[in-house]
């Protein structure tokens, strides 16, 4: 007899497979190029790229071996939940605040979050021929934090685009930078390229403040910055933070309030960590 918790394993891989199928997102295409992972808690990592949390983790190999799956498939489901959670409280989401900064606050912001924590999903169950399992499974941080840049956004009006440039492409590879859901990336004359309150709600909405890849090349990275973008080089980096050279400022003064209204920047950074 198929268990319940397999049913819902199928269901929930069936459903990200469609959900990827149907979207155009940069988040959710199938790349050729690597997506940006970090470390997180445990065995966990932040994909940068596609904005999740992920994690795998598999059955005590001891617990109901040759006996009942069931027993293997609820010892795997009962680790995913809390070391997911765990996990996500790391997130960095600006140079100053973790994700387990808001969800530890009061109101209706931090109860939102906490929500949100118990809505991970499994995209794929494994069953070895030895009778153990592993699961594989995920917490979208787009959504997830969604409303933490929603309280941070601007609220002024969005400038109309520029024709040109399109987007901004900081080249970043090689520095000490950590990713952060809303970095602070500061212009060589001490101004904002972007930041949290550099976002327009609508943007903070629908999108990121800003795209990671690990190539310039990555088609994602032309979706979001649009077919002619500036290229920037950062100088320095550090937690959510990076400081940009001076070659390029004067192309930036032209729409850069818009562009990073709309989170139109794009960073280029090391896959892994250094």
């Amino acid at each position: 007899m198929i268990s319940l918790f397999l049913v819902l394993s199928i269901a929930a891989t069936a459903a990200e497979a469609g959900s990827a199928a149907g979207g155009s997102s940069e988040a959710e295409a199938a790349p050729a190029f690597p997506d940006v992972r970090r470390p997180l808690a445990g065995e966990a990592a932040m994909n940068w790229t596609r904005l999740r949390v992920e994690l795998t983790v598999s059955s005590d190999k001891s617990v109901g071996a040759w006996r009942d799956p069931r027993d293997q498939e609820q010892d795997a489901f009962g680790q995913l939940g809390p070391a997911l959670t765990e996990a996500a409280r790391e997130v960095c989401v600006t140079p100053e605040h973790e994700a387990g900064d808001f969800v530890d606050g009061d109101g209706m912001l931090a109860e939102r979050l906490r929500d949100g924590l118990e809505r991970w999903t499994i995209t794929e169950t494994r069953y070895h021929s030895s009778g153990w399992i592993e699961l594989d499974g995920v917490l979208d941080a787009r959504w997830w934090l969604r409303p933490v840049l929603l309280s941070l956004a601007s609220t002024r009006p969005v400038p109309p685009l520029p024709e040109a440039p399109t987007g901004v492409v900081v080249e970043a590879r090689g520095l000490d930078f950590e990713p952060c859901l809303a970095p602070e990336i500061r212009l060589a004359d001490g101004g904002y390229l972007t930041r949290a309150q550099a976002v327009s709600e609508e943007a903070a909405r629908l999108a990121s403040p800003v795209l990671y890849v690990a190539d310039p090349a990555d088609p994602r990275a032309a979706e979001r910055a649009g077919a002619a973008p500036v290229f920037v080089r950062a100088a320095s980096g550090g937690r959510g933070r990076l400081a940009l050279e001076p070659a390029g400022a004067a192309e930036l003064e032209r729409g850069r309030r818009a562009l990073a209204a709309r989170g139109r920047v794009v960073v280029v950074i090391d896959a892994e960590a250094r």
